[in-house]
């Protein structure tokens, strides 16, 4: 569909940010990402017509995919995507100790 290009959903985003009470710029970057992340796991799909992902659109209609996996076959996609949550989710939690620790002023973090 057309609607599923970078340029829609960056469009989209704009659109729909003011409706948040956080930091425009902010919420526009991670609504474009999470429409980005949505449109590289569509490109990872196979389409029955020979669809694709319009990347480039406006600038060319070109489609593309890299056919790894039929649709229902997205569950594949979910062990993949859990483990890189949860790694997320460490780093985040590591960067936070390791802050703490540089603000009480030893490595173990205890307060003085």
């Amino acid at each position: 569909a057309s609607f599923h290009t970078p340029l829609i959903f960056f469009l989209f985003s704009l659109l729909i940010a003011p409706l948040f009470q956080y930091d425009y710029k902010k919420i526009i970057f991670w609504l474009t990402l999470g429409g980005l992340s949505h449109l590289l796991a569509d490109a990872l799909l196979t389409h029955h017509l020979g669809g694709g992902i319009a990347f480039f659109f406006p600038f060319s209609s070109a489609k593309y995919s890299l056919h790894l996996f039929w649709p229902d076959q997205s569950y594949l996609l979910l062990f993949p995507m859990v483990l890189l949550y949860l790694f997320i989710l460490l780093l985040r939690d590591w960067q936070k100790g390791r802050k703490g620790n540089k603000e009480s002023g030893n490595c173990f973090g205890a307060r003085r």
